[in-house]
């Protein structure tokens, strides 16, 4: 989607400079200026890795006792970055403990996107599958610095059917080591 959007935008700024090119402008912007615009701010927002969602783009998560509306298909993020003990070493990972009740029908997924060059999502451990449930899931966590495919640094909670409200408890810190 990125890459189209990336081709659409390069032909609107091509053919913009081409059919005004005698006086500086681009469909009424001037032309330096619109090319200060896309540099700094379009270009650093573009993250061709298309498995990823853009973290920027979804609410995130802080700690604590939520309880948020979701419909079908909306989406949050938990970052877990600033979530670890500085005494873990870099690569290795931590598990996250996350208190869900659902809605009556309703199903939650927690997943970690295995971003890069698959749509693979590691699936949170202790989930019933079952919908309307109160759950206490888990999920496994790298400690950054993090690897390019960015695999394992964040968590998504997505509503896969029903819309309706849930109360969700997210994490202060990683679970104890021999937790699980």
């Amino acid at each position: 989607m990125k890459t189209i959007l990336v081709i659409l935008l390069g032909t609107f700024t091509f053919f913009g400079c081409y059919a005004d090119s005698k006086n500086g402008y681009t469909y009424g912007i001037p032309s330096d200026q619109l090319s200060t615009y896309l540099f700094f701010f379009v270009v650093p927002n573009l993250d061709f890795n298309q498995f990823c969602p853009p973290t920027e783009q979804i609410p995130i998560l802080e700690p604590g006792t939520y309880s948020r509306y979701m419909a079908a298909g909306d989406t949050f993020i938990f970052d877990n970055r600033a979530r670890f003990t500085q005494t873990a070493p870099a690569g290795e990972t931590r598990f996250f403990t996350f208190t869900i009740q659902e809605s009556p029908g309703q199903n939650i997924k927690l997943t970690s996107p295995a971003c890069g060059d698959s749509s693979y999502e590691s699936p949170s451990y202790g989930d019933s599958g079952l919908s309307g449930q109160m759950e206490t899931v888990y999920i496994e966590l790298r400690t950054p610095p993090f690897s390019a495919k960015r695999s394992s640094f964040f968590t998504k909670l997505k509503a896969v059917s029903v819309s309706g409200n849930i109360s969700i408890t997210t994490p202060t810190a990683a679970d104890p080591e021999n937790a699980h």
